[in-house]
Order: C-alpha cells, then structure tokens, then sequence
C-alpha cells in the first residue's frame, strides 16, 4: 500500500524545512521511496509527464519486491516512457527498505567490564 505520494522538501538540503511525521510506527519490511520531481515531471515523445499516477501504478505493481528492485522497476517503466527523450531535468531514486532486527546476545558482565 502506498501511505503517501506528495511534495515535499528536499531532505537535509533547507535548515528551515519542516517535515511530516509518520502517523504510524515504521516496522520492518516498510520501503521509503525518496525521489526528485524529475522522475514525475519526465517526458515522452508527445510531450506528456510520466506523473504521478503512472508513478503510483508502477510501485504498485511491484510491492511485493525488494527496495533495490522496486527501483530498478520504475527506472524501467521511466525508459520506456521517454523513449528517446533526454531528461530535462535531474532524476534521483533512493530506496530504504526497513530489515527486521536480528537479536543480539548480551555480553557477559566480565566482559563488559572488561572493555569499559
């Protein structure tokens, strides 16, 4: 299920920029699809966008795959939608996928003191 497909500022790049939170807690397995507004305002032949309807139906297609897949998938569907066009502008796709913990056996407590 895609929770959000909306503007927002870039990460990091403006000191004063203001984020939303998640309404809900991240949980293994989440993907967070970072991307810039080149891979929706990309071009066709026709001069149509890629959009973000195109852009949804394609994650949604592929949810079921892992993060570096899912962004191989779109890269394709925006290839084959531009055909021979150059971007006209910059296209960055970053993908997070959320691994579940693995559980950590505690030191024993000679140890420990040892290091400290």
């Amino acid at each position: 299920m895609i929770e959000r497909l909306e503007d927002n500022p870039a990460l990091g790049l403006f000191p004063e920029s203001s984020y939303q939170i998640f309404s809900r807690p991240i949980k293994a397995n989440d993907v967070f699809l970072l991307f810039t507004d080149g891979v929706f305002e990309l071009m066709n032949p026709e001069g149509e966008e890629f959009g973000r309807d195109r852009l949804r139906q394609t994650i949604e297609r592929n949810l079921d795959v892992p993060a570096h897949t899912l962004t191989e998938r779109v890269i394709e569907a925006l290839d084959e939608f531009r055909s021979t066009v150059a971007p006209a502008d910059d296209i960055c796709l970053v993908a997070c996928e959320i691994r579940p913990t693995t559980s950590h056996k505690p030191q024993p407590a000679a140890t420990k003191a040892a290091l400290a």
